[in-house]
């Protein structure tokens, strides 16, 4: 049986005007308020270039890790890949 729990905490996508898309544009702000007063306890806006190695590595993760791990070294270079996108995501994605 899972466990259900509730959190303290709301969160909010906003997509930017011209996005028009939910933010499929790479353009978005998310903020994260107290469920209780509304008092905002994290925001973030997010800007990301469609055209960047950034991007293209993490909306494709798999394949790149895939296509880029030297045969010879295929495990340690698939969890350093995995690793730098993670890291990515967590400083553009969620600030």
């Amino acid at each position: 049986m899972p466990i259900q729990r509730e959190y303290p905490y709301r969160v909010a996508v906003y997509a930017w005007p011209e996005s028009g898309s939910g933010g499929a544009d790479g353009h978005w702000r998310w903020l994260l308020s107290d469920a209780e007063s509304g008092t905002p306890v994290a925001d973030h806006l997010v800007d990301l270039d469609p055209g960047s190695a950034e991007v293209a590595r993490f909306a494709d993760l798999y394949g790149y890790a895939r296509a880029y791990a030297a045969p010879d070294r295929r495990v340690g270079d698939e969890a350093r890949i995995v690793a730098e996108a993670g890291a990515w995501a967590g400083r553009a994605l969620l600030g």
